[in-house]
């Protein structure tokens, strides 16, 4: 597998991974809600993944990405991404369906959300101090 195709599928894998802890966290404080509260709670299981999505980088980067080595930096100072890059990017994985057709046919293949947060993702080891291309 050349690195280009591992990377792309690191990054999908790191998704996958921060999308299952999102949804797995939802059903089981909605389940908790309902059991309590007798309440339906469909509007509240949409509310709190949209919030997962949008906020799961807040802590540097996601536990998916930490998985995987994967960083968010600020693409003109290749600089770790600042908390309001971090939101801005995942803001647009809220409306996801315009995200593939984005990277398709980008010829940086970046995402809307790093296209309008200035962002980009690459690789960083835990044990290095410097950001690596």
């Amino acid at each position: 597998m050349n690195k280009t195709t591992r990377y792309y599928l690191h990054r999908l894998l790191a998704l996958w991974v921060d999308l299952a802890m999102g949804i797995i966290l939802t059903s089981f404080v909605c389940s908790i809600v309902e059991k309590l509260f007798e309440a339906n709670t469909n509007i509240l299981e949409s509310l709190m993944l949209c919030f997962f999505i949008v906020f799961r980088d807040v802590f540097d980067r996601s536990v998916g990405k930490r998985i995987f080595k994967l960083r968010i930096i600020d693409q003109r100072s290749n600089s770790p991404a600042s908390l309001y890059q971090r939101i801005i990017r995942n803001i647009s994985m809220i409306i996801g369906f315009v995200e593939l057709p984005i990277v398709l046919f980008n010829k940086d293949s970046r995402r809307l959300g790093d296209i309008l947060a200035g962002t980009s993702v690459c690789y960083k080891p835990d044990n290095t101090k410097g950001l690596l291309k």
